[in-house]
């Protein structure tokens, strides 16, 4: 199996005072002995890496729309195509339940009480563990909306197809055991600050 770039095409958003901005998406075709594929890239996503898994089983795509805000595609690469697989929606649960956004100091109401799915957090696919296992950077955005729980991280291991945490870590021994996947200094967020 190989990832093929192809010739991509170029695509509009509004900035936030709502000017056009206009960039260049690459396309990513999967070849595979059965047939190729385009596999589906957000048209937003400026920025992108691609992690194979070591049995060439999954292939997962972290991205971004404006270099602070990363999300994970994950696609299970099978005889008849690439089929997607949510492996944020179990650590976003469990983000939710250590960091509860309308617990946090100082969070915006509107916020807080819209956080319902995890597109509203930061994931980041950091390397595959074993013949399949994903380890995910998940984090709260590092910005004042999010109060006291902003830049809180969490690092999961999970299991696609089905998306199960097999490992849960703190931002610290996710620090210890995956620094060295990561191509920036990771650094240990402030404790949260909660509601009085």
């Amino acid at each position: 199996m190989e990832l093929k770039p192809c010739s991509g095409l170029f695509s509009t958003v509004k900035d936030i005072y709502g000017a056009d901005i206009e960039f260049y998406v690459p396309d990513i075709e999967v070849i595979t002995a059965s047939g190729h594929w385009d596999l589906p890239i957000p048209a937003d996503w400026v920025d992108f890496d691609v992690l194979w898994s070591p049995d060439s089983k999954f292939v997962a795509l972290t991205g971004n729309l404006n270099g602070y805000i990363e999300s994970v595609r994950v696609f299970q690469i099978t005889e008849s195509g690439p089929v997607s697989i949510d492996v944020a929606k179990m650590p976003f649960a469990d983000m939710i339940r250590r960091f509860p956004p309308c617990r946090a100091a100082h969070a915006d109401p509107t916020v807080c009480a819209a956080s319902h799915d995890d597109k509203d957090f930061n994931f980041a696919a950091i390397a595959w563990t074993g013949t399949h296992t994903l380890v995910l950077m998940s984090e709260v955005p590092c910005t004042s909306l999010w109060g006291g729980i902003m830049c809180q991280v969490m690092g999961y291991e999970v299991d696609p197809p089905g998306g199960n945490i097999v490992e849960t870590m703190t931002a610290r021994d996710f620090q210890r055991k995956w620094q060295h996947e990561i191509a920036w200094s990771f650094h240990i967020p402030e404790p949260p600050e909660w509601q009085n």
